[in-house]
């Protein structure tokens, strides 16, 4: 979304604003109504020089309504019949900026402003002059206030887009460099040295041949055992096939858990989009409610004004009857007649009164809703780092490491809030960690596999891998693998 540079765009007639002779007008309602906004600290575009003509007019009208969140249009017989003033409209409509029509009579519009705003809701200023500029006003200031509320929506969803491609790009980039290392690891395994396999070939010939040419099972089977524990090529390659293993299983290890923080993610913004969708349709319904009350109090006083005009009606006939009488004795009844018109303006001024605070409070209640709905929307989660500025001993607490993902770490954290000294971690997969960490990273200790009890013992490399030049593996029972 454009950043927005005005709040209002003002449409309007340079016959209501100038003379014949290019002076202001004094006292017209277009520099009041310029006036009223500036106090209000409304910003606004205001057509000063008045110039109709050529490309770079029209560009520049053009690009200053685009800049404007809300176009006011100030309505009048000169207004209503002016061509500019219907182009500047139908911009207005075409860039989808709101309208507020401000009445200055009640002039019927052209018929092509008419097919633009007849439904709009609309400010009659020649009907309440008095408070008219006021509540030209507080219109565009509530109106302002939905406008921005709805671009920061739009924002935030912008900036949640932006982070779910981001993480989805990176979950991406991690798996295509993790099937590359599997299928370099899977090379690596079907690529054996030639001599090695010639030898691996003889010995199991021999094996064949003692079978077919030995008899006496008991020296069979002591002879295969010599040829079997004679072959160190096999002790290496079950050593590295196991290794690769490992390495194979972390790997897909990796992938399972990249997929569960993808599908994770998704949850959760499916999750904010809903919110959204209902808070629109609360806005929505408010909206409603409060336009529905403002039209049935308008309604109340006109009918209010009505009763009050033919009141005064009666009061002048009945006033008229009495002085042709020429009733010397009628003091008293028209007393009575005051001060039941009294009553009537009191009951006239009581009833504005509560309508404009139950607007007041409508327009109050549909901002704390607002308000409320926007306090419950939450931005996608994402990792934390833990930072104390201070050392501290840390239990059960969750970490993020750049190259193991997260675990659960138990021991002394350093001033930057990373794994430091003896310490133990439990890893998702159920692996375990027990021995030495600096700045966040395994150095020496023992690596224990969930999975089947083996474990290697000894110090790790830059990457937190089992350094086998520094170490060693060992099954469940304690004994070292070869």
């Amino acid at each position: 979304m454009d950043q927005k540079k005005y709040d209002v765009f003002i449409s309007y007639s340079r016959k209501d604003y100038v003379d014949e002779n290019a002076n202001v007008i004094p006292g017209n309602i277009v520099s009041k109504v310029k006036d009223s906004f500036k106090a209000a600290g409304i910003s606004y575009w205001f057509d000063e020089e008045g110039i109709y003509s050529g490309d770079a007019w029209a560009k520049k009208i053009l690009n200053s309504i685009k800049a404007s969140r809300i176009f006011v249009f100030i309505a009048s017989e000169n207004a209503n019949k002016s061509p500019f003033t219907r182009k500047e409209i139908a911009s207005a409509d075409e860039f989808h900026i709101p309208i507020l029509p401000f009445r200055l009579d009640n002039t019927p519009y052209d018929d092509d402003v008419l097919f633009r705003i007849v439904d709009l809701q609309y400010i009659a200023y020649y009907k309440n002059p008095d408070t008219g500029l006021e509540d030209l006003v507080e219109a565009v200031k509530s109106k302002l206030e939905q406008i921005k509320e709805e671009e920061e929506v739009q924002r935030k969803k912008k900036e949640e887009e932006h982070k779910r491609r981001q993480v989805e790009e990176e979950i991406r980039k991690r798996k295509e460099q993790q099937q590359k290392d599997i299928e370099a690891i899977r090379l690596a395994c079907s690529k054996l040295n030639n001599e090695e396999t010639k030898t691996e070939v003889d010995r199991s010939n021999l094996l064949l041949e003692v079978k077919d040419k030995v008899k006496d099972l008991a020296e069979q089977e002591k002879l295969m055992n010599v040829i079997i524990s004679s072959s160190p090529i096999r002790k290496k390659s079950e050593q590295q096939i196991q290794q690769l293993k490992y390495k194979i299983e972390s790997l897909e290890n990796g992938l399972k858990s990249l997929q569960q923080e993808k599908e994770s993610l998704d949850v959760e913004i499916k999750k904010n989009k809903e919110l959204l969708t209902e808070k629109d349709q609360l806005v929505t319904n408010m909206e409603q409610k409060y336009h529905s009350e403002v039209e049935r109090l308008e309604n109340q006083i006109a009918q209010q004004q009505s009763e009050l005009t033919k009141t005064k009606e009666q009061l002048s006939i009945t006033e008229q009857k009495q002085t042709k009488s020429g009733m010397n004795g009628n003091r008293g009844f028209r007393w009575w007649i005051h001060l039941i018109y009294v009553i009537l303006l009191v009951s006239l001024f009581c009833a504005w009164f509560l309508s404009n605070s139950k607007i007041k409070e409508l327009r109050q209640q549909l901002y704390t809703e607002e308000k409320t709905i926007n306090t419950v929307e939450a931005p996608v989660k994402t990792d934390t780092t833990i930072t104390p500025t201070t050392p501290r001993q840390a239990s059960e607490m969750e970490i993020n490491s750049k190259n193991l993902k997260k675990y659960l770490y138990t021991g002394p954290l350093n001033a930057e809030g990373k794994p430091e000294g003896k310490g133990r971690a439990l890893f998702p997969n159920k692996d375990t960690f027990e021995g030495t960490f600096v700045n966040g990273m395994l150095v020496e200790g023992r690596y224990t596999f969930a999975k089947d009890g083996t474990y290697f013992l000894g110090a790790f490399n830059e990457k937190e891998e089992p350094d086998i030049a520094h170490g060693a593996y060992y099954n469940k029972n304690g004994k070292k693998i070869e």
